[in-house]
């Protein structure tokens, strides 16, 4: 059995000068639906418990609160990755090439300047797992 993945889908704006405005919010995301499993009630309950571990040792107002989100009246997930980090903010980072997949046609690779990068840390990588005849997984 393969679950569906929900993709959030981004409408890049249609003039260059537009592109270049939103480079620090354009972002690849994912929603991550359990659809009633149980396993994924107690993988979001964990989570929340991480979160919770992780503001009561943190300054306040260091992390933004985080709750599940909602698909079909079920628990989600979302979690996104920005394509682009202030080049000042990078430092020293280790500059990524956009994936042919996630690019087909250059529109992001041509977005980087010296004020905007892509670094191997903004690097997604997709992985499917499907069930053979024989209940065996790939």
């Amino acid at each position: 059995m393969q679950l569906p993945l929900f993709f959030t889908v981004l409408i890049v704006p249609s003039t260059t000068s537009a592109m270049i405005r939103a480079r620090p919010h354009i972002r690849q995301a994912v929603t991550l639906a359990g659809l009633g499993s149980n396993r994924f009630s107690e993988a979001v309950k964990s989570i929340e418990r991480v979160v919770i571990q992780f503001m009561n040792k943190l300054p306040p107002d260091s992390l933004e609160s985080w709750q599940p989100s909602k698909y079909q009246n079920t628990e989600a997930f979302d979690a996104g990755s920005r394509y682009f980090i202030n080049a000042r903010v990078a430092g020293a980072a280790e500059r990524g090439q956009f994936d042919a997949l996630a690019d087909p046609n250059g529109v992001l690779a041509a977005m980087v300047d010296e004020d905007f990068i892509h670094i191997t840390d903004n690097d997604v990588q997709y992985y499917a797992r499907t069930a053979n005849p024989d209940a065996t997984f790939v």
